[in-house]
C-alpha cells in the first residue's frame, strides 16, 4: 500500500503528484479528504459561516488527463 498526501488547493502539489504517479496502475483508489482548522477552538458552525482564507465549504477539483 502507498499513501500520497497533498493539498488539493495547490495546483502545484496536484502536477507533481500526477508526475509521480503517471504510468502507474491502481486496484483500487481511496480519497480521504478533509479541511484543514486554521483556528482550532472554532465549531464546525462558526467555520462554515466564516468568510476569507478561513472559510468552510467544500473544495472540488477536476484534473483532467
Amino acid at each position: 500500500m502507498t499513501v500520497e498526501t497533498l493539498d488539493m488547493t495547490r495546483e502545484d502539489q496536484i502536477n507533481a503528484l500526477r508526475a509521480h504517479l503517471s504510468g502507474s496502475r491502481f486496484d483500487i483508489v481511496f480519497v480521504n479528504g478533509g479541511v484543514a482548522n486554521r483556528r482550532p477552538d472554532a465549531t464546525l458552525a462558526e467555520r462554515s459561516a466564516a468568510s476569507g482564507p478561513d472559510a468552510g465549504g467544500a473544495l472540488t477539483r477536476t484534473v483532467d488527463g
